[in-house]
């Protein structure tokens, strides 16, 4: 429901339309549309321009990811952390694993975006056969991390 406030001017397009508003968020993920509800935020009626809150956007976006990785039968964040500490992994050592880019693993185990389908196969497989780890040129030394083969 919106409701109409008193305040500044639209920085987008001047005009004195801002209203408070709770009504549902549709995010835009490369895996489809999704629909969030449950967000506060401010909307411009003259131009649709929305304003959230700091913080709130990762928060959207976290919410969408988790509705696309249901809809697609994905690992969950937190399985993914587990899979990596399990094998003795940082971030950037799975990044390399799967042939993704920098600070990926990271943003899907914060929830903010969703792993590929070939990518969570790739972690189920390396989840049910850990020894898969030591043949791709990583092995895990326990308290020391893995390193690289010589």
């Amino acid at each position: 429901m919106a409701t109409m406030t008193v305040g500044p001017a639209c920085p987008i397009c001047g005009a004195r339309s801002i209203v408070s508003t709770s009504e549902p968020v549709t995010v835009e993920l490369r895996t489809g549309r999704y629909t969030v509800s449950g967000f506060d935020y401010e909307r411009c009626t003259a131009c649709a321009e929305e304003f959230h809150p700091a913080g709130q956007t990762d928060a959207i976006r976290a919410a969408a990811s988790k509705l696309a990785r249901e809809e697609a039968g994905l690992l969950r964040p937190d399985e993914i952390r587990e899979l990596r500490m399990n094998l003795g992994l940082t971030q950037g050592d799975l990044e390399r694993l799967l042939g993704v880019g920098e600070k990926t693993v990271g943003r899907w185990e914060r929830g903010l975006f969703v792993q590929s389908k070939t990518a969570d196969t790739l972690m189920r497989l390396l989840r049910a056969h850990p020894e898969l780890v030591g043949e791709t040129g990583f092995v895990a030394r326990e308290g020391r991390g893995p390193y690289r083969k010589g």
